[in-house]
């Protein structure tokens, strides 16, 4: 696990597993270690393209991300192109 401030990052085997808000880790009382890279896995060969339903709040859900895409969008279908680093 490495905490870098608001966020905490695990790690398992040299690859970003999972980001969760350091509010709900428990205090450790660890002292800092030299932080090691972070390998998000291989690049993608070609974007992969997904489609979300707007909720009636103007938001969808991506990668376990909420990303508010406007009350004016409401109910329609919006095209998601994922790459390896963006949506």
């Amino acid at each position: 696990m490495r905490l870098d401030g608001p966020v905490a990052r695990i790690i398992s085997g040299g690859v970003l597993a999972r980001t969760v808000a350091a509010r709900s880790i428990p205090k450790l009382g660890l002292g800092c270690a030299e932080p090691a890279p972070l390998r998000h896995g291989p690049p993608w060969p070609v974007p992969l393209t997904v489609n979300r339903r707007v909720s009636v709040r103007g938001a969808i859900m991506v990668g376990r991300q909420k990303i508010q895409v406007g009350l004016a969008h409401a109910g329609q279908t919006a095209e998601v192109t994922l790459q390896s680093d963006t949506y």
